[in-house]
């Protein structure tokens, strides 16, 4: 899962599900110790409990910061949570037809880290396979993750900057100035 963290383009580590609670190829302890936000159940699917504890880890994260968030997802059944427990979070749930249209991360955000996924996988089949590894499409889940968040690494804040541009949905730099002009101090 992908979180921007606002429309200056800063993102947050992604959050990924997985099957184990503790992934064999993870020699080194918990994923945690290397740097990833991991978490697993049966399934590998996002679950309220699961939104609900990444919520959490968020909003003391805002919290430190001093900041408050208003956080855009989609109406899924897993969203659901307390927001008693997550004061420094507003979470805004869109509309189910048009997710697609208004959410940034729709916009272009994701196609940007899965053609960088899909760039930084091939690279890494043909270092494979220039290493002579028998199998060089066989990729465990800890080299996913790395080649995961170096394709969210590359993801820059221009693009997405554009993606929020590009849904409309706040409002043009020059439409503030110009109502901030209209204001009589």
């Amino acid at each position: 899962m992908f979180c921007v963290y606002d429309t200056t383009g800063e993102k947050l580590l992604p959050f990924t599900i997985g099957f184990a609670s503790r992934p064999c190829c993870f020699t080194n302890g918990p994923p945690s110790n290397y740097g990833f936000d991991y978490a697993s159940n049966k399934k590998a699917w996002m679950t309220a409990k699961l939104w609900q504890a990444y919520l959490e880890r968020l909003n003391a994260q805002m919290e430190s910061q001093g900041c408050r968030i208003l956080l855009l997802c989609d109406n899924a059944s897993s969203h659901k949570h307390d927001p008693a427990r997550t004061p420094n979070i507003e979470v805004y749930y869109l509309p189910p037809n048009l997710t697609s249209w208004i959410q940034p991360m729709d916009a272009g955000i994701i196609r940007n880290f899965k053609s960088n996924y899909r760039w930084l996988h091939t690279k890494f089949v043909l270092d494979c396979e220039a290493a002579g590894m028998l199998n060089p499409y066989k990729v465990h889940q800890l080299d996913a993750m790395c080649l995961s968040q170096q394709a969210w690494d590359k993801v820059s804040a221009s693009s997405i900057r554009n993606c929020w541009q590009h849904t409309g949905i706040l409002p043009k730099l020059w439409e503030v100035e110009r109502q901030l002009s209209n204001v009589s101090l």
